[in-house]
């Protein structure tokens, strides 16, 4: 007695070689675009304005005359 011929079957999947350079480069560039902009708005409203010596100067009694020297304000 003879057993039935076998049949084999090989399935093959193709894997597709994925460059992933052009999403690095493109997210990279959005994410100094971004950065860009930020850092551009926040500039406007003038987050990156010094205040410390006015607030010093404020607490002295002092004002900030345009020539950058203080005048001593007199209490009325």
């Amino acid at each position: 007695m003879r057993s039935p011929p076998l049949q084999m079957e090989m399935v093959l999947e193709k894997y597709e070689v994925y460059n992933s350079i052009p999403i690095i480069m493109g997210s990279s560039l959005g994410g100094l675009l971004l950065l860009a902009l930020i850092t551009a708005i926040l500039y406007k409203v003038g987050f990156f304005k010094r205040r410390y010596k006015e607030m010093i100067e404020e607490a002295n009694g002092q004002t900030i005359s345009e020539n950058g020297t203080s005048d001593h304000q007199v209490a009325q």
